[in-house]
């Protein structure tokens, strides 16, 4: 179930000491009418929209002229930073992406907001000066703007707001600080229930989400012990992963290298092997030749030694002639 959300704060013309630069009637005021350079918080700023009332930068105006007339308990013009101006959010507790996404989400925001505004004004009467829509965040909301009158001796009226209402009543009936700020808290959870009751309720909404639960002290220690264990531990493994994570880069680093090295040396390998078998293969060529070429010349041997052979023969036999016919050697 979602959870109501809405809150009032107030605000002075200055901020309180410490306090953030826009938490103060000019800035709170220009960020929900989405002055330029006011909303660098939101991705894509879209105009507002006014429900009620005036503009808050009307709201603004107001609020710092009664500053500027406002008195204390004792006549002195009041501090910078005292609230003349009480700023509100209401929001509705479902995604705006869900919201876009759904008729019928639609047309319950549009009811919510209506209802919303309606109890706002019977809440604060006249004094709700402002409402206005923004629909350019995570979830829709209204701003509203409360803005006290001043008591005849110019001192700031603020029952408007539920917390300081009942924190006055309380100072009226003799109660000490401490009670009075009780009574502060009462008068706030009671605006909460109003809220609920009037608006929560009808759209299913949560008055309150789960909070945080009491324990001993003992066991509160217990609980600190074990988050700080389990962080130092989550600390360590993160540096073990961080370890883990080196040593892979570092052996990736090695194989790739050792991957490299075993590349060059099988390329050299490769290489060697090719010129032994191209100087085996140049000294085969050249055996071959060389057998070639001396088949050749003992073929031309045989040959020539054959012509001398029946050179010779062709000698003997005209020798053998010539004895026949010379008469000088007769038998």
């Amino acid at each position: 179930m979602d959870k109501q959300f809405i809150r009032i704060k107030g605000c002075g013309v200055t901020p309180k000491p410490n306090g953030k630069h826009w938490k103060c009637i000019e800035g709170v005021t220009a960020e929900a009418g989405r002055v330029p350079g006011t909303c660098n918080h939101v991705a894509k700023a879209e105009r507002a929209t006014l429900i009620c009332g005036v503009s808050p930068l009307a709201v603004a105006r107001e609020a710092t002229e009664i500053a500027a007339r406002a008195r204390d308990k004792r006549g002195r013009p009041i501090h910078s930073s005292w609230p003349t101006l009480f700023a509100g959010v209401a929001s509705y507790p479902v995604k705006r992406t869900d919201v876009k996404a759904s008729s019928q989400e639609r047309d319950n925001y549009q009811r919510w907001r209506s209802s919303a505004t309606a109890f706002l004004q019977v809440e604060f009467g006249d004094r709700l000066r402002s409402v206005v829509e923004h629909v350019d965040e995570g979830h829709f909301h209204i701003h509203f703007f409360v803005v006290p009158r001043l008591l005849e001796d110019g001192q700031i009226d603020k029952t408007c707001h539920p917390g300081h209402r009942a924190k006055l009543k309380a100072a009226q009936d003799g109660q000490g600080k401490n009670q009075q700020d009780r009574e502060y808290r009462v008068g706030m959870r009671s605006f909460l229930d109003r809220f609920y009751d009037a608006v929560g309720v009808h759209f299913g909404h949560a008055r309150v989400g789960e909070g945080r639960k009491h324990v001993s002290r003992q066991l509160h220690k217990v609980n600190k012990f074990k988050a700080e264990e389990e962080k130092r531990l989550e600390a360590k493994n993160a540096d073990l992963e961080r370890k883990r994570m080196e040593l892979q880069e570092r052996k990736a680093e090695i194989e790739a290298r050792s991957a490299a090295s075993a590349a060059t040396q099988e390329a050299e390998r490769h290489n060697e092997r090719m010129s032994y078998q191209n100087l085996i293969r140049n000294l085969t060529e050249e055996n071959n030749a060389m057998r070639v070429r001396e088949e050749r010349l003992m073929k031309a041997h045989h040959e020539q030694q054959a012509i001398i052979a029946r050179q010779n023969e062709q000698i003997r036999t005209l020798e053998l002639r010539q004895d026949d016919h010379d008469p000088g050697f007769a038998p």
